[in-house]
């Protein structure tokens, strides 16, 4: 009798072993999926910083060499821009709604 409980315990224990396995597999799998489709997508928007955020996500759901190459291309974009008429450093700005700047800190 506990020569079969033992038994049926080590199958227990070795089935749910390889289950976990399995279900980590998968989950592997799905985000090597998910981060290569957020790559892509990451590559062919227009919006400069949400194809950065995009490349990051995809590059923290799986470190592939696909999303490591959509981080690195983000990081050669140049998003800021230049505020002319100030003779000091700019140390804060603000924005309305719609886009515009409506105020500047100068130092």
């Amino acid at each position: 009798m506990i020569a079969a409980l033992s038994v049926l315990l080590l199958t227990a224990v070795t089935a749910g072993f390889y289950a976990r396995q399995q279900s980590d597999e998968a989950i592997q799998q799905r985000n090597r999926a998910i981060a290569s489709q957020v790559s892509d997508t990451a590559n062919t928007v227009s919006d400069r910083p949400l194809s950065g955020f995009l490349a990051l996500i995809s590059y923290r759901l799986a470190p592939l060499p696909q999303t490591r190459g959509a981080v690195l291309s983000a990081r050669t974009w140049q998003t800021g821009t230049r505020l002319s008429g100030h003779r000091n450093a700019v140390w804060a700005t603000t924005f309305n709604p719609d886009g515009r700047l409506s105020g500047v800190r100068v130092r």
